[in-house]
Order: structure tokens, then sequence, then C-alpha cells
């Protein structure tokens, strides 16, 4: 039995943080508006100064939703 590993690709984006539901988040990537269901991503605070979030999502999310 031949047992393939998941490989774990993961991109960070810097984005602004528009909206947030329950279950997903609107951000802003410089171009377009998309919105990122919470359970794919992590998100990591907001920096003061610039005011932009960081947002660690799954390589074939960030690629279906055009932020790479």
């Amino acid at each position: 039995m031949i047992e393939h590993a998941m490989k774990s690709d993961l991109v960070e984006v810097s984005v602004q943080l528009r909206h947030t539901t329950e279950r997903a988040v609107l951000i802003f990537d410089g171009a377009a508006e998309v919105w990122l269901p919470i359970s794919q991503i992590e998100v990591t605070p907001a920096d003061p100064i610039t005011g932009m979030t960081i947002i660690t999502l799954p390589e074939w999310l960030a690629q279906e939703k055009g932020l790479i």
C-alpha cells in the first residue's frame, strides 16, 4: 500500500480586512475584493501602522480567488 503525504502548500497575502461575518471575511488585495471562508484561512492581526492584515491560506484557494 502506498500512502501519499498531503503537501501543505500555504501562502501568505497582505490585505486590507473590509468585513467579517461568522463564516467569512471580505478582503481587499489592492486590486479586488474577495470573500474567504474563515474555516480555510488564518488571520494575523492588522499591523497598527499600515492597517494591513496577513492572511495565510492554501495555495489552491489563493489561486481560485485570484490572489496569486
